[in-house]
């Protein structure tokens, strides 16, 4: 007897809709019409980033590597409206990672606006990304917090 299973339910004391972070950030800074290459060859990192981004308000283009990324970049230019900012991923496997890419990019374009991501937090670009030409910096794994913040910086928004 008196056998059974017992619940506690906390209810939250707040009257009203809470906000999503994702809705409050969207409000944060005017990035409608920006227009970002996010170059990553790893799926599980390309699709939910460049969602994220669209969630922000970007344009986005997705590179699968640093040739990918050189040849949409030069497209852009070519067209007269190149794009406000690059994320490239350091280490590509079996192709051009960032630090050559963001060389090549450096090259056609010396006012080229890039931030390099990557896991491996102990690598010279990583370290030191400002050596490189890089504007900012994104530690896999991140958050859409982290990269909002980034991406304000690098817009000259905020002060990291």
């Amino acid at each position: 007897m008196n056998e059974g299973t017992s619940f506690l339910i906390y209810f939250p004391a707040h009257e009203g809709a809470v906000e999503a972070p994702k809705a409050a950030l969207r409000k944060d800074g005017n990035y409608k019409g920006k227009s970002v290459l996010l170059m990553d060859d790893d799926e599980t990192v390309l699709l939910p980033v460049s969602e994220m981004l669209a969630d922000l308000g970007y344009k986005v283009k997705i590179a699968r590597n640093g040739d990918e990324a050189l040849t949409f970049y030069g497209m852009a230019m070519d067209e007269g409206h190149k794009f406000d900012v690059v994320i490239v991923d350091l280490v590509v496997q079996g192709g051009m990672g960032g630090k050559e890419t963001m060389e090549r990019l450096l090259n056609s374009d010396p006012a080229v606006c890039a931030i390099v991501s990557s896991g491996y937090s102990n690598d010279p670009v990583m370290a030191d990304h400002a050596k490189y030409g890089f504007k900012g910096v994104l530690a896999k794994p991140y958050q859409i917090e982290e990269m909002h913040e980034i991406l304000k910086h690098v817009f000259g928004e905020a002060k990291i």
